[in-house]
This record gives C-alpha cells, sequence and structure tokens, in this order.
C-alpha cells in the first residue's frame, strides 16, 4: 500500500511558512532559502513536511538525514529503506511512501497546448489524443502519468517522452479534482488523504541535523 498526503498551498501566509521552514532538518531549509521563486519555496518546504509526516505516520520512524540521489537525480532516504516519491504544482505540495520504487505527479489545472501531443505521444496515444472527447484533459493526464512513471523509473526524460507509452503500460493509480490530477506508477493501492498546512507544521517535531 503507497500512502499520499497533499496539502493546499496557495494560501500559506508568510508566518505559516517561516514556521514550516522552522521545520526543517538545517540541510533541506539551507537548499530552499536558495530558491528565488516564492512558490517553489512553499512547496518545497511542505512537501518536506508531508514526506516527514506520511514516515512517522505509516513506519513511526524518521530519516531527517540529507537524502542520496542517483545517476538521474531521483532522490532516497539514507539510512532507510522505504521508497518515497515528492511532487508539487502550483498551489499543491504532495509526497507518497511505500515499500516499492514508486513515482509520484501532481499537476494543476490548466489550458495546454494540443501541439504537445506531437511532442509526447506515442503512436498508441496519440490515436487515442485523436478520438478523445476532451483533449485538454486527455493531455493532462497522459503528461501527468508520464512523469509519474519516469519518475519511478528513476530516469527523467533522458530516453525521451516516448519511452513511456501509457495505452500500453499507464501508471497504476490516477484521481483528479477541478484543481488537480494526480498520478502514482509503482502500486494500484494508493491511500490520498489532503492535510491542512498550519495543523501539520503544528504537528511535527523540530528536526535539527
Amino acid at each position: 500500500m503507497t500512502k499520499i498526503y497533499l496539502a493546499e498551498t496557495l494560501r500559506v501566509s508568510d508566518d505559516e511558512l517561516k514556521a514550516a521552514l522552522n521545520k526543517l532538518p538545517r540541510w533541506r531549509s539551507e537548499k530552499l532559502s536558495k530558491y528565488k521563486n516564492g512558490s517553489d519555496k512553499v512547496n518545497g518546504a511542505f512537501a518536506y513536511l508531508l514526506l516527514e509526516k506520511l514516515m512517522l505516520d505509516a513506519y513511526g520512524a524518521l530519516d531527517s538525514a540529507p537524502f542520496t540521489y542517483n545517476l538521474y537525480g531521483k532522490p532516497f532516504f539514507s539510512s532507510s529503506n522505504i521508497f518515497f516519491s515528492l511532487s508539487h504544482c502550483r498551489g499543491f505540495a504532495a509526497a507518497a511512501v511505500s515499500e516499492c520504487e514508486i513515482g509520484l505527479d501532481i499537476m494543476d489545472k490548466r489550458p495546454v497546448s494540443e501541439d504537445l501531443a506531437k511532442k509526447i505521444c506515442t503512436e498508441n496515444e496519440r490515436r487515442l489524443f485523436d478520438s478523445a472527447a476532451d483533449k485538454q484533459r486527455f493531455l493532462l493526464r497522459l503528461w501527468c502519468e508520464k512523469e509519474s512513471l519516469a519518475k519511478k523509473r528513476g530516469t527523467g526524460f533522458t530516453e525521451g517522452f516516448k519511452a513511456f507509452d501509457t495505452a500500453v503500460s499507464p501508471a497504476e493509480f490516477f484521481t483528479e479534482t477541478s484543481e488537480y490530477c494526480l498520478a502514482l506508477s509503482g502500486d494500484s493501492a494508493a491511500e490520498v488523504k489532503e492535510l491542512a498546512c498550519a495543523p501539520l507544521i503544528q504537528s511535527l517535531p523540530v528536526l535539527c541535523p
């Protein structure tokens, strides 16, 4: 079972962001302090807090040491054998933990160019796109699933967008609301829970390593 926590971050106040940053391990807060984009800093902080909350709730343990990374930049815990994946978009941060390799992606609902289909669709996907009644919805789901598949594999899109054919091997889990769509690769049994930012901050210990 993969557990996913997400939080709506669009209305995080300056005080809440300060409190969230104070909850982070030093290495994580130092990394976020270099971000120039305010929303990236907010989402980066809360994605990590969601991950810590997941580890406490699901396994009763924390691994607050700096992440290790594979050749392509996929992060791993330094000492825990639990797998995780982080994602964020405009207004939302998300984290997932599992005992198997996973890839998580969340996307906000916004218009995308239909020319994107030419760049990312395999022949199988292009046929489905051409016959789709709602092409915007199809492309958003397609992109979200491909992102999750690339994260699970741990190579990103170094092999190209068409290396992942969702018509043949889709993401194992997908859900959407009017505000976002979310895809998970790696486990068909996923449990999603939304948390409020202020209670999330209050429920976590201060991490210092």
